[in-house]
């Protein structure tokens, strides 16, 4: 009940901003970035993160979606999604994928078919900390978001790259996350 909570949230966010009643919007407990199409994964019954790209691309007829996501984990499901579209740009930003669940979210994952080059996979080495992300952003993040201009941008980020988690290591710290 929770799941399905959330993606009816996420898709009143989508329809909030799409209708001009907001220029953002905020989907609370969101980013379940591993569920499959078929199967739930990683404590994630439900993908919000591929709902709202899909429901998107469906119901508002966009063309040009960027998924950001800054997890510390990939974000396999949403990428095996997107993995063959070229409406989508999936950009992940996670820890090595050697060291942390999933296991994917390798440099040279970028898609297939259609979709090749729409995937961008960005793995951070253990204790990679606030410069590093900051280098990222200006040299990839940036750039290729300007490119690609998209209509909308579907941010799905959580608090594990903090030093503090107990599960990753990425070392950023509060500031570090503007």
């Amino acid at each position: 009940e929770a799941a399905r909570l959330i993606v009816g949230q996420a898709k009143m966010a989508c329809d909030l901003v799409q209708r001009g009643e907001f220029k953002k919007a905020i989907s609370l407990g969101g980013g379940m970035h591993h569920a499959q199409r078929n199967y739930g994964e990683g404590f994630c019954i439900y993908n919000d993160v591929a709902f709202c790209g899909l429901y998107l691309m469906k119901t508002y007829e966009l063309e040009r979606i960027l998924i950001l996501d800054t997890d510390a984990h990939a974000g396999n499901g949403t990428s095996n999604y997107f993995y063959e579209e070229p409406q989508v740009l999936f950009i992940d930003l996670h820890q090595d994928p050697r060291t942390l669940y999933p296991g994917t979210g390798f440099a040279h994952q970028i898609g297939s078919g259609r979709g090749k080059g729409f995937t961008i996979n960005i793995p951070m080495p253990v204790y990679a900390g606030n410069e590093s992300y900051k280098l990222a952003f200006e040299a990839i993040i940036e750039p290729v978001t300007q490119e690609f201009k998209p209509q909308i941008i579907i941010r799905n980020g959580g608090s594990d790259p903090h030093f503090s988690d107990g599960l990753t290591r990425l070392a950023m710290t509060v500031g570090g996350f503007r």
